[in-house]
C-alpha cells in the first residue's frame, strides 16, 4: 500500500490534491480498486490521468481510465492480429493491388444494361398498352417481362418485389440485374447466368 500512496503523490500539484489522511487514504483505495477491478497496473491508470487532466482524479475517474487503458490494449492487440494476417496473406498471394473502379467498369456493358433495361420497359408498357407514368400490377409486368424474353429481370422481380407492391422502377440494382442476365458491368466478373 505504500507504493500506492507514492503513486498518488504524483496528483499533489492538483488544487483538488486531499490535505488530510483520510482524503489521502480515499484516493488510494479508488486506485487501488479501479486496478483490482480492470487487472490494469496502478502506475498505468495515474499516469493516463495525469496526461489528461489537472485535477485530482475521482474513483469513477481512475475506474473509467482504466477502463479505456483495457480498450486501448484491446484494439492494439486486434491491430496486431489483423497485420499478421495481412502479412501472411502477403506472404501466400503478394502484395495487394489498389482497385481502380475506371480501370474496373466496363463501360460499354453499362450502357448495353441501361439500353437494355429502357428497351423492356418500353416494350412491355408496349405490350400492356399502358399510359405514361402508369404500371401494371407486378403479375403482369412479371408475365410480361418472361413473355418478351426478359427471364433475368422477371427473375430478379419475383425473388425481390414486395407482395402487393406495384412500384417497377428502380426496385432492383443494374448491377444485380447485369449479373442475372451474364457477366456484370465490373470486368471479368461473370456469374452464373438463372
Amino acid at each position: 500500500m505504500n507504493s500506492a500512496f507514492k503513486i498518488v503523490a504524483s496528483f499533489q500539484r492538483c488544487a483538488n490534491y486531499p490535505k488530510d489522511s483520510l482524503g489521502l487514504q480515499a484516493l488510494v483505495q479508488g486506485l487501488a480498486t479501479a486496478s483490482r477491478e480492470t487487472g490494469v497496473q496502478m502506475q498505468d491508470i495515474t499516469e493516463r490521468c495525469a496526461k489528461i487532466s489537472q485535477y485530482c482524479p475521482t474513483d469513477a475517474d481512475f475506474l473509467n481510465v482504466a477502463r479505456d487503458i483495457l480498450a486501448d490494449r484491446k484494439r492494439a492487440e486486434e491491430a496486431d492480429v489483423e497485420r499478421t494476417k495481412r502479412a501472411q496473406w502477403e506472404r501466400d498471394c503478394g502484395p495487394a493491388k489498389q482497385f481502380n473502379w475506371s480501370d474496373a467498369v466496363d463501360p460499354k456493358r453499362v450502357r448495353e444494361v441501361a439500353e437494355r433495361r429502357t428497351r423492356m420497359f418500353r416494350e412491355i408498357k408496349q405490350l400492356l398498352h399502358l399510359p405514361t407514368g402508369k404500371w401494371a400490377p407486378p403479375d403482369d409486368m412479371l408475365a410480361a417481362a418472361e413473355r418478351l424474353g426478359y427471364h433475368d429481370y422477371a427473375y430478379c422481380w419475383r425473388r425481390s418485389a414486395p407482395p402487393g407492391g406495384n412500384d417497377w422502377r428502380g426496385q432492383i440494382p443494374e448491377d444485380v440485374l447485369a449479373k442475372c442476365s451474364g457477366p456484370g458491368v465490373i470486368r471479368n466478373h461473370a456469374m452464373p447466368v438463372f
